[in-house]
Order: structure tokens, then sequence, then C-alpha cells
């Protein structure tokens, strides 16, 4: 399985992103994840998720409309982990009975989960870094702290988010 989404699943969930920055009025980074979260009616917890196993680190429950999130990631973790979650929620349709979702699997395997995840992912990526400001700025800037900074992620997820553009 290809490290990356079909150029027309990427174009469908940028419009999911578009419409929901559209219809809120609100803009990133000039407002925060929790002012989003907070528009679609979400609330997030953070908790201690070592219970349901190394690495995970974040749960949506969407009977609740709840989000947890991992306490003991970085802050720009916790802002990829909770986009990464909204990703979820506002792309994946959920079969009846199921009220949670616990992202655990094995990124290599070409499952329904993993592209799901691949999908939460470059949700959560082009949220948090869109393409032309991300275009921009790595044109006017060669710190890749700074950059990273700027859209509040870590240096991995600057690093696949340049990677993804560069392979489209």
């Amino acid at each position: 399985m290809s490290l990356y989404l079909k150029p027309e699943r990427q174009k469908e969930i940028d419009y999911v992103i578009n419409v929901m920055l559209l219809e809120s009025g609100l803009s990133y980074p000039q407002n925060t994840i929790l002012e989003f979260v907070h528009y679609l009616n979400l609330n997030v917890f953070e908790i201690d998720l070592s219970e349901f196993g190394q690495g995970v680190k974040g749960i949506i429950d969407y009977g609740k409309k709840f989000i947890y999130i991992e306490k003991k990631q970085s802050e720009e973790s916790k802002r990829f982990s909770i986009m990464h979650e909204v990703g979820h929620y506002l792309l994946h349709q959920v079969e009846d009975g199921l009220k949670y979702r616990v992202d655990k699997y094995i990124f290599n395997e070409p499952t329904e989960e993993s592209v799901e995840e691949m999908e939460a992912n470059y949700f959560a990526a082009s949220f948090l870094m869109p393409k032309e400001d991300f275009i921009e700025l790595n044109e006017k800037i060669d710190d890749v702290n700074l950059i990273a900074k700027y859209f509040g992620v870590s240096l991995s997820a600057l690093r696949v988010r340049k990677e993804w553009l560069k392979h489209n």
C-alpha cells in the first residue's frame, strides 16, 4: 500500500476542510483548534489512554461526541491528535452500534482501518498546514523549526506534509 492517498480522495478531504472553514467562519492558526472542535459540538478530554495499548494517542466516541487524547503527548501532538479525530468524525461514517473508535492498527497492512487512518492523518495535516500557506512559508523560510512553530505542529508532521505535497 502506498504511503499516499489518491489525488481524488485528497481533493474530497480538502473539500470537507474548506466547507468546515467557510461554514464556521474560523481559520487556523488565527483561531484555536478548540474553537473548531466546539463549532462541531465536540468536547475534548485529556486522559491517560495507556489502558488501550501502547501508542494510542486519541479516541473518538461518536455517540457522546467526545474526543479523548493522551495527556502525555506534546502540545503539538495533541493538536494533531485532536484534528486526526475530527477527521474521523467528519470523514468516516459509523455503523449502528459502534460508539467509539480506538486507533490501533498496523499501518503497512492495506485494510479499511489503515486507509481511514491515512485519511484522518491527511485531514489533520491539511487542516493544520494549509497547502498554500505551507508552500509560501517553505519558499520564504529555510528554518523548519520556525515553520513547525508557526503551524503548531511537530517536525515529523511537517516532514510528512512536505513529502505528501511533493508527491502531488
